[in-house]
């Protein structure tokens, strides 16, 4: 039994707020495969999710946090590094707010996924920290500059590309 004002049960509640507020930015996406996966609203109308969870470019449909279905279409995928832009009307739905700070071996993070419109959370420590992440597709994201990637130039620009071939 934990203590009223014990540090684990401040941790616990701090947490469990934490997602509450995160998950409000985090979608089901269904892209055809057998289970859906989730994906974070990165900017207006943009959702990024994993690529290999996309087994079709069309009828793509999100469950957004409460369970209300919306359509998406894909803006781009870059199947070297598993990621995928996709373009939906968000009616209200906030953009996610990131960390500016640099992760460090050690941290706590939290994952946070959305499983039929509510809230799914996973508690975890950073591994390593530090540098490009190279895919075991082969493909390099730069933590750094995420806006450098071609993917999320796509998903920044105006104009609604076709997707790639």
């Amino acid at each position: 039994m934990v203590e009223p004002g014990s540090p684990l049960l401040a941790f616990s509640d701090h947490a469990a707020e934490l997602v509450e507020r995160v998950a409000s930015s985090i979608v089901a996406v269904d892209g055809g495969g057998r289970w859906p996966s989730s994906g974070i609203h990165w900017r207006s109308g943009d959702i990024v999710t994993a690529e290999e969870v996309l087994e079709r470019d069309e009828n793509i449909k999100l469950t957004l946090p409460g369970g209300r279905v919306a359509n998406a279409s894909l803006a781009g995928r870059d199947p070297t590094t598993d990621v995928a832009v996709l373009r939906f009307q968000p009616d209200g739905l906030p953009v996610a707010t990131t960390a500016e700070a640099p992760l460090r071996a050690g941290q706590v993070v939290v994952a946070v996924g959305n499983h039929e419109g509510a809230p799914l959370a996973a508690l975890g420590i950073v591994a390593l920290a530090g540098g490009a992440w190279h895919s075991v597709r082969g493909g390099t994201i730069d933590p750094r500059s995420p806006a450098q990637s071609g993917l999320f130039s796509v998903a920044a620009s105006s104009k609604r590309p076709d997707p790639p071939v």
